[in-house]
């Protein structure tokens, strides 16, 4: 039983470089539509919500497919969700202390224009507290990445 994302695409996370996908008569691979085709294009940082590899540290996938017509509110809500999980995201408002899942550590360009990544978690938080301490971070900590395969989904 694959209990690991690492043992399940080992080695080197080979599932995710593989180039067994034809998009427009191009084979490529689930990482360079990630990387080099969705984020580049979209600069839609709510999409670390949606696209994933469903280890533990990530947001539970969605159990829909994502939909043009609902594309939005799709993202809003599965990003949302995310913000306000304190398993991935640890906010507390009394101590000041934020400690951040490590995907927004990895992709922090895609955060920047928000003013960072904590700013950009705050607008999706509907805790008023966590929500403020966020806003007034000075200091962003980052949790371990726990690459155990991620059984929950949403």
């Amino acid at each position: 039983k694959i209990k690991s994302v690492q043992t399940a695409v080992k080695p080197d996370f080979a599932f995710f470089k593989q180039k067994v996908h034809n998009i427009g008569g191009k084979m490529v691979s689930l990482n360079q539509i990630e990387n080099e085709i969705i984020r580049p294009t979209f600069k839609e940082p709510r999409i670390h919500a949606a696209l994933n590899c469903a280890s533990v540290s990530c947001p539970p996938l969605a159990n829909f497919a994502f939909t043009p017509e609902r594309l939005e509110a799709q993202l809003q809500d599965v990003f949302t969700k995310f913000a306000n999980d304190s398993k991935r995201n640890m906010v507390d408002a009394v101590s000041g202390t934020v400690r951040l899942s490590k995907i927004l550590d990895w992709y922090k360009a895609d955060f920047a224009s928000a003013g960072g990544s904590g700013k950009y978690l705050a607008k999706f938080v509907t805790d008023p507290a966590k929500k403020a301490t966020l806003m007034k971070a000075s200091k962003l900590d980052f949790l371990p990445y726990n690459w155990t395969l991620n059984r929950e989904t949403r």
